[in-house]
Protein backbone atom coordinates (compact mmCIF):
# COMPACT_ATOMS: atom_id res chain seq x y z
CA UNK A 1 0.00 0.00 0.00
CA UNK A 2 1.32 3.41 -0.91
CA UNK A 3 0.41 6.79 0.54
CA UNK A 4 1.05 9.86 -1.57
CA UNK A 5 0.95 13.33 -0.15
CA UNK A 6 0.98 16.00 -2.83
CA UNK A 7 2.17 19.35 -1.55
CA UNK A 8 1.84 22.40 -3.74
CA UNK A 9 4.76 24.77 -3.89
CA UNK A 10 4.30 27.62 -6.32
CA UNK A 11 7.49 29.08 -7.76
CA UNK A 12 8.14 31.94 -10.19
CA UNK A 13 6.80 31.93 -13.73
CA UNK A 14 10.05 32.29 -15.68
CA UNK A 15 10.61 28.54 -16.12
CA UNK A 16 10.37 26.58 -19.36
CA UNK A 17 8.33 23.80 -17.70
CA UNK A 18 5.01 23.55 -15.88
CA UNK A 19 6.19 21.62 -12.83
CA UNK A 20 8.63 19.03 -11.59
CA UNK A 21 8.50 16.22 -9.07
CA UNK A 22 10.80 13.77 -7.37
CA UNK A 23 10.32 10.05 -7.93
CA UNK A 24 9.33 7.96 -4.93
CA UNK A 25 8.93 11.15 -2.97
CA UNK A 26 6.09 13.42 -1.88
CA UNK A 27 7.48 16.66 -3.35
CA UNK A 28 6.04 18.23 -6.49
CA UNK A 29 6.77 21.84 -7.43
CA UNK A 30 4.47 23.78 -9.76
CA UNK A 31 5.43 26.85 -11.78
CA UNK A 32 2.96 29.70 -11.50
CA UNK A 33 -0.63 28.48 -11.36
CA UNK A 34 -0.03 25.17 -13.16
CA UNK A 35 -1.26 23.35 -10.03
CA UNK A 36 -4.76 24.28 -11.25
CA UNK A 37 -4.56 21.85 -14.19
CA UNK A 38 -5.56 18.29 -13.21
CA UNK A 39 -3.43 16.73 -15.97
CA UNK A 40 -0.30 18.54 -14.73
CA UNK A 41 -0.98 17.49 -11.12
CA UNK A 42 -1.58 13.86 -12.16
CA UNK A 43 1.57 13.88 -14.31
CA UNK A 44 3.67 15.04 -11.37
CA UNK A 45 1.93 12.60 -9.04
CA UNK A 46 2.93 9.91 -11.54
CA UNK A 47 6.56 10.87 -10.96
CA UNK A 48 5.95 10.67 -7.20
CA UNK A 49 4.76 7.09 -7.86
CA UNK A 50 8.05 6.37 -9.72
CA UNK A 51 6.63 6.65 -13.26
CA UNK A 52 8.89 7.90 -16.05
CA UNK A 53 7.80 9.89 -19.08
CA UNK A 54 5.98 8.05 -21.86
CA UNK A 55 7.30 8.28 -25.39
CA UNK A 56 5.62 7.44 -28.66
CA UNK A 57 6.74 5.10 -31.39
CA UNK A 58 9.50 7.57 -32.32
CA UNK A 59 11.18 6.79 -28.94
CA UNK A 60 11.14 10.44 -27.91
CA UNK A 61 9.91 11.75 -24.57
CA UNK A 62 6.49 13.41 -24.40
CA UNK A 63 5.30 12.07 -27.77
CA UNK A 64 2.83 9.54 -26.35
CA UNK A 65 -0.43 11.49 -26.34
CA UNK A 66 -2.41 8.56 -24.90
CA UNK A 67 -0.98 8.80 -21.40
CA UNK A 68 -0.67 11.41 -18.67
CA UNK A 69 3.05 10.65 -18.52
CA UNK A 70 3.45 11.56 -22.19
CA UNK A 71 2.02 14.88 -23.25
CA UNK A 72 -1.03 15.56 -21.07
CA UNK A 73 -3.88 17.80 -22.09
CA UNK A 74 -3.85 20.86 -19.90
CA UNK A 75 -7.39 22.10 -20.44
CA UNK A 76 -10.23 20.31 -18.68
CA UNK A 77 -12.52 20.60 -21.70
CA UNK A 78 -10.10 19.04 -24.24
CA UNK A 79 -10.62 15.44 -23.19
CA UNK A 80 -9.99 12.91 -20.51
CA UNK A 81 -6.71 11.12 -20.00
CA UNK A 82 -5.39 8.45 -17.70
CA UNK A 83 -2.22 6.45 -17.22
CA UNK A 84 -1.70 3.96 -20.06
CA UNK A 85 -1.81 0.17 -19.38
CA UNK A 86 1.96 -0.07 -18.90
CA UNK A 87 1.89 2.66 -16.25
CA UNK A 88 -1.14 1.11 -14.51
CA UNK A 89 0.71 -2.21 -14.39
CA UNK A 90 3.74 -0.50 -12.86
CA UNK A 91 1.57 1.24 -10.21
CA UNK A 92 -0.19 -2.05 -9.37
CA UNK A 93 3.19 -3.74 -8.84
CA UNK A 94 4.31 -0.93 -6.56
CA UNK A 95 7.20 0.06 -8.78
CA UNK A 96 8.96 -3.26 -8.22
CA UNK A 97 11.26 -4.68 -10.88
Amino acid sequence: ERDVLEKCYEVGTDCAFAAYAFTRHWLSVFVGENYRYPAVVMHEMGHNLNLAHSGGTDQRTYTDHTCLMGDPLWEDDLGRMCFNPAKNWQIARGGQR
